[in-house]
């Protein structure tokens, strides 16, 4: 018999198989409220300053009230509506971000149809959360212009 064989000394199925453990343990502490929070919020938030920017846009021109920077008590309401709407998209893009880097390994990143369910997500939200952040800023800018060429 050889030298006793130390723990460490694991064939390579068997550390392939605890990092798919390792993985998987990461990937199941992930709550799927988190998941849904990165796809959806900004899709939401974008609606949401949409909507604010049609009512601003729709409800003529106001009258400057020597509010901050001389715009309109309609056009503060919508850049500030737009501004906490991009801080959250911001932040549940953030969320997906991380997620999507603690379960995701450079070895899982074969082949799509392998790819694990919660790093999709994950990924997905950022994605998306990246896109919106966007369209709020562009709708924001559209709606600011648009009414002050009252």
């Amino acid at each position: 018999m050889g030298p006793p064989r130390e723990p460490y000394d694991l064939p390579d199925a068997l550390i392939a198989n605890r990092e798919e453990l390792r993985r998987r343990s990461r990937a199941e502490r992930v709550r799927p409220l988190w998941l849904w929070t990165g796809v959806l919020t900004g899709p939401v938030a974008f609606l949401i300053v949409h909507v604010a920017g049609g009512i601003l846009v729709t409800h003529g021109c106001g009258h400057a009230s020597g509010n901050f920077l001389g715009l309109t008590d309609g056009q503060l309401a919508v850049l500030a509506i737009s501004l906490a709407c991009a801080v959250v998209t911001t932040a549940a893009g953030l969320k997906s971000w991380s997620i999507w880097r603690l379960t995701s390994l450079r070895q899982d990143e074969v082949s799509v149809e392998g790819m694990p369910r919660v790093p999709f997500w994950a990924l997905g939200g950022t994605i998306l959360s990246a896109f919106f952040l966007f369209a709020i800023a562009l709708t924001a800018v559209l709606a600011l212009v648009l009414t002050t060429s009252c």
